[in-house]
């Protein structure tokens, strides 16, 4: 077992995404939140920290972190009323500190080290401090290798990185242009180089083990963090899943955003009773499209519909009309709470269901808005042909790309068990799903090539 960790935030929507991000570097170690106060707003909760502690218990202790300092309190409160005495409060900043001891705690470092870790990030940040890693020595073992990833030194591939040098008895400096040096294994210190693909990236090792540390780090860049990979002709692929078959060509077209309560906001709400009777009567114009779905989308459109009425969406949102908010942003507010929990477990298949909370959350956002629902997608015309890239591919969009005429699929996230994954394949549209965060770097009109059978997309 891993050291767990509890992040304790003011704002859920913060909480929830540092842990997203830390999850990236550490799938292993369990990070739980408590964030927000009781009815969903900002604040601390006593209750969520105690579940979130309770939760957490484990043999390998428990590393506490927070944000400001009421959090603090609270924390402090649940842990002397839980009475044990593996938990660990850290004194360190949220994001950099969750992130440096999520890493720590993946490479196995027991609870004393990972608080450590989390709390040597304030120190990084301070000049008086000067930078966390020296200037390669004389004897340092030197090496140039360019990133080959769109996106570069982010966090899953620095992460990767600090977790292939783990055991080497050896340390190993990393440099951009800029010389300036940061210690490869410091995940926080990598990412902020800001290091992209195609950049050159200048290491030097240092130790009995710097040959054996050099040749990890080298060879993990050359093969594109997992994220890339290079054909015998020099072109770049994308690694995914095989979620439809069959080989399609087309020019990338990108699927910009997914309507949620940050796209679609109103700032000012009608009355109470106005705001509830918009919200039932856009939740019941969904309902009614969903009902009079084709045969191809007849048997997930009955899932939508089961959504529409679930507490976590529909209950949630009525909550906050009640509370003043228009009906637009609560129901955002609520889809993006729905996404955020589902796309988090661990359950492969019940994450996969993430992405229908944000399709029936689009349709009824259109419906809330007066307009014809069409799934965030690009004008039809560009579709024709094209090659539809999402960082989250809906099975709305599926259907609706299908039939403007779009010869392939690929996104970021999911799996062959999606929603948009099953459609494809009825539909005949070659898919390869999950292929990373390296979607994001793909240009529009970029010639794409997209293997549904062996789940790689080649780059032209």
């Amino acid at each position: 077992m891993t050291v767990a960790l509890v992040l304790v935030s003011h704002v859920r929507e913060i909480a929830d995404g540092v842990r997203r991000l830390a999850a990236q570097m550490a799938p292993d170690v369990s990070i739980l939140v408590a964030g927000g106060d009781d009815d969903g707003g900002v604040g601390t909760s006593f209750d969520k920290v105690m579940a979130a502690l309770e939760e957490a218990r484990g043999d390998s202790g428990t590393a506490v972190l927070y944000d400001l300092g009421s959090a603090l309190l609270t924390a402090e409160t649940a842990v002397e009323m839980l009475g044990e005495e593996g938990v660990r409060i850290v004194d360190a900043p949220l994001v950099e500190g969750t992130l440096a001891a999520a890493t720590a705690a993946q490479q196995g470092a027991d609870l004393a080290e990972v608080a450590r870790a989390a709390e040597q990030q304030y120190a990084a940040g301070s000049p008086e401090e000067g930078p966390a890693a020296t200037e390669p020595g004389p004897e340092s073992l030197t090496a140039d290798v360019t990133l080959t990833n769109p996106l570069g030194l982010h966090a899953r591939p620095a992460a990767d990185l600090a977790r292939a040098l783990g055991d080497a008895d050896a340390q190993v400096l990393l440099a951009g242009e800029s010389r300036d040096w940061v210690d490869a294994r410091s995940v926080v210190a990598v990412i902020g180089l800001g290091l992209r693909g195609g950049d050159v990236v200048h290491l030097a090792a240092e130790g009995p083990q710097a040959t054996e540390a050099l040749r990890r780090t080298v060879e993990l860049a050359e093969s594109g963090f997992g994220e890339t990979q290079q054909t015998d002709d020099g072109a770049t692929t994308l690694s995914g899943a095989a979620a439809a078959p069959g080989v399609a060509q087309g020019p990338a077209v990108l699927v910009v955003a997914t309507a949620t309560a940050e796209t679609h906001v109103e700032t000012h709400a009608g009355t109470v009773d106005d705001e509830t009777q918009r919200l039932a009567s856009a939740i019941d114009a969904a309902d009614a499209q969903l009902a009079s779905a084709d045969d191809v989308f007849a048997p997930i459109a009955g899932a939508h519909r089961t959504l529409l009425t679930d507490p976590m969406l529909r209950g949630r949102a009525s909550a906050l009309v009640g509370q003043g908010t228009s009906a637009a942003q609560a129901w955002g507010t609520a889809v993006d709470e729905a996404h955020g929990v589902l796309s988090g477990v661990a359950d492969a298949e019940m994450a996969a269901r993430a992405a229908d909370v944000l399709d029936v959350g689009a349709r009824v956002t259109a419906a809330l808005e007066g307009r014809r629902f069409d799934a965030d997608l690009p004008p039809r015309a560009e579709l024709a042909g094209a090659v539809l890239v999402a960082v989250e591919l809906l099975p709305s969009q599926v259907v609706l790309a299908h039939a403007a005429g779009v010869v392939g699929l690929v996104a970021g996230r999911g799996s062959k068990d999606a929603h948009a994954a099953q459609l494809a394949r009825v539909l005949g549209v070659p898919a390869v799903l999950g292929a990373g965060d390296a979607v994001r770097a793909v240009d529009p009109g970029r010639p794409l090539r997209v293997d549904g059978d062996r789940g790689v997309v080649e780059v032209g």
